[in-house]
């Protein structure tokens, strides 16, 4: 899939995305780079729910490394580029009804569902179990850009 489709798009970012980004995945790291970079240059919405950020801080809190947990909540929170959602009744329901039609665990259904909420027409992941949906394009991130 090309990057191109998603010009001017608002762009659901799945946990994993910013993990492989901050801790700067060596797997991850071109496609990530060009993702951003493109997201950028065609004035796309990143955003995220507030479970991300906390799914994000697991490691650093067990290891209790504190620049990795200021650089989490550097870029997840005072960069400006990312707008997190909050986890709010709605986004529950609709992820209540997401996990009656899919086998899918609740924080994968939260992020589902506040993707819908926040009208994204686009969801980048590398987790394949996530439900799809009508209205939002899954994408993987090890198939953007082939």
């Amino acid at each position: 899939m090309g990057l191109e489709s998603l010009d001017h798009s608002t762009v659901y970012f799945d946990a994993n995305i910013f993990i492989y980004a901050i801790e700067d995945h060596e797997d991850y790291r071109a496609p990530i780079r060009r993702l951003f970079e493109y997201l950028s240059a065609h004035h796309c919405q990143i955003v995220s729910s507030e479970l991300t950020y906390a799914e994000c801080l697991v490691k650093p809190l067990k290891v209790l490394f504190e620049a990795s947990i200021k650089n989490y909540e550097s870029h997840l929170i005072d960069s400006g580029s990312v707008q997190l959602m909050p986890v709010t009744l709605n986004v529950l329901r609709h992820a209540a009804i997401l996990r009656t039609h899919h086998t899918t665990k609740l924080p994968d259904a939260i992020h589902v569902a506040t993707a819908i909420d926040a009208g994204c027409s686009y969801l980048i992941s590398n987790d394949r179990k996530l439900p799809t949906v009508n209205g939002i394009e899954l994408l993987f991130l090890k198939e953007i850009g082939h």
